[in-house]
């Protein structure tokens, strides 16, 4: 099945100074009315579910949006119930073999194994935790079933979502999983006393569990992908936020390089970290949209 790319090559590698963690000044909390003005950008749904697969996965967001608009929707995900559907896929033509991206919501079930490897989500993400690159910064080599607790967590409450992200040469096939990303409300999350966030932010934080999928080219193109979903899964989202450790360099930069500002520093238990922003119109920019052809669908 042929594709055309929807995603574009990456931006530039360089970051201006303005932007990189080594310059970056406090600044004032900002009242509500200098809050970012509500944006006009539309987001394709395109790489997106279907509705009939969002309730699916998602079974109290399209209910909770309906019963009280105003609120946050429910990011509420089953992880006990064995599931390979994704809630994003999408093909980036200037990545080299596999190069179409999956995001599944995370399983706890025995009965999933992850496609493309023996072990379900819990042992990879154990696993990826062992890692002493990525403990270094998530500080969580714990046993699996002080792992299955915590993601159990995650997807019990309404306000975060686990995903894992998957290389693959198909979009019917999920291909490799790589790692993991988490989707959250900034209003109530570790984050949610450092700035007044518009009520519909998002945030995410991640990690890469494959070596052979590192590399600034797919950091580039699965960040710039959990941003989008951000934006395309809840249209009323103006301003997706991350947390990278202030002394994880490289990722700021890469959160930079995908059209994202350091805002300030802030402190929180863990760590002391970038608060970084991605606006919408300017992430707009960088990132165009791409139509469902460019998943070979007509």
């Amino acid at each position: 099945m042929s594709a055309s790319a929807s995603l574009p090559a990456p931006p530039p590698a360089s970051v201006p100074a303005s932007l990189s963690a080594r310059s970056i000044q406090p600044v004032p909390l900002r009242k509500p009315s200098q809050s970012p003005a509500r944006s006009s950008t539309t987001f394709s749904q395109s790489h997106i579910a279907s509705t009939a697969v969002i309730d699916e996965l998602l079974p109290h967001w399209r209910k909770s949006r309906e019963q009280d608009p105003s609120a946050r929707p429910s990011l509420y995900h089953d992880a006990s119930q064995p599931t390979k559907s994704p809630l994003f896929s999408r093909r980036i033509d200037w990545l080299p073999s596999p190069n179409v991206l999956h995001y599944v919501p995370i399983s706890l079930s025995p009965e999933i194994a992850a496609s493309g490897s023996s072990s379900s989500h819990l042992k990879l993400f154990t696993r990826w935790q062992s890692d002493e690159r990525v403990s270094a910064w998530w500080n969580q080599a714990w046993s699996e079933e002080e792992q299955r607790k915590f993601l159990a967590e995650v997807q019990d409450k309404d306000d975060s979502l686990g995903l894992v992200g998957y290389w693959s040469d198909s979009i019917e096939e999920l291909g490799e999983p790589w790692g993991y990303v988490e989707l959250y409300w900034a209003k109530t999350s570790s984050i949610r006393d450092f700035y007044d966030y518009p009520q519909f932010t998002l945030g995410f934080h991640a990690l890469v569990g494959e070596n052979r999928f590192r590399g600034p080219d797919r950091v580039r193109a699965w960040m710039g992908s959990a941003v989008y979903l951000a934006f395309a899964l809840e249209e009323r989202c103006n301003l997706v936020v991350s947390e990278p450790n202030i002394k994880n360099q490289k990722m700021v930069d890469y959160e930079c390089e995908c059209g994202g500002v350091v805002e300030k520093p802030i402190d929180l238990p863990h760590k002391r970290a970038a608060l970084v922003f991605f606006h919408k119109d300017t992430f707009q920019k960088l990132w165009p949209i791409g139509g469902r052809q460019a998943l070979g669908r007509e």
